[in-house]
């Protein structure tokens, strides 16, 4: 977007940003990190480190105007999310959920079945680990908000994700008291 682009060079160049109507704000102590998928497609299929940073270089010059690319200090490259990651995302998310579930003495089981699960269908090439949140959300948060609407999952029972490798499956049963 050129606009946002117009704003982050003045930024960069004045280590200040005046708004609209001329209230100005400094930036002169401040540091702006920047994320981008520039070339994430033509990365899929690089696995040469030298070509890797080649090809993100040509992917910025497509992107952005000389101007601004030189302004930056350094471009920091992350390699795609592995599976033992994306799992670690998904118990950190999962173990976010318990805590608001604590109030409650509600417990989560977790089965590696459902975490490989969720790890897997989480992940997006292009995105990362964007889309787990709203894959818990939709297959795990919410029916377990649903069964405490009906009843069926109480104060100190425990919650069991599971999954058959094509969706997940959510019991409550009694749980040992916390």
């Amino acid at each position: 977007h050129k606009e946002v682009h117009n704003v982050l060079l003045q930024i960069m160049d004045d280590g200040r940003l005046t708004d609209g109507k001329g209230k100005t704000v400094s930036f002169s102590n401040t540091i702006v990190i920047m994320t981008s998928n520039v070339a994430s497609e033509q990365l899929s299929t690089v696995t040469d480190k030298d070509q890797v940073h080649a090809v993100v270089e040509e992917g910025l010059r497509r992107a952005f105007r000389p101007e601004f690319i030189n302004r930056l200090d350094s471009v920091v490259l992350f390699r795609p999310l592995d599976d033992k990651a994306m799992q670690g995302i998904v118990k950190m998310r999962i173990s976010e959920m318990e805590r608001r579930l604590s109030d409650q003495r509600i417990s989560v089981e977790i089965s590696k079945e459902a975490l490989e699960y969720l790890a897997k269908e989480g992940y997006d090439r292009e995105y990362g680990a964007r889309p787990v949140r709203r894959l818990i959300e939709k297959s795990v948060e919410g029916p377990i908000a649903d069964m405490i609407i009906d009843g069926s999952l109480e104060e100190g029972m425990k919650v069991i994700v599971d999954s058959d490798t094509s969706e997940i499956s959510i019991r409550a049963e009694k749980g040992s008291e916390r």
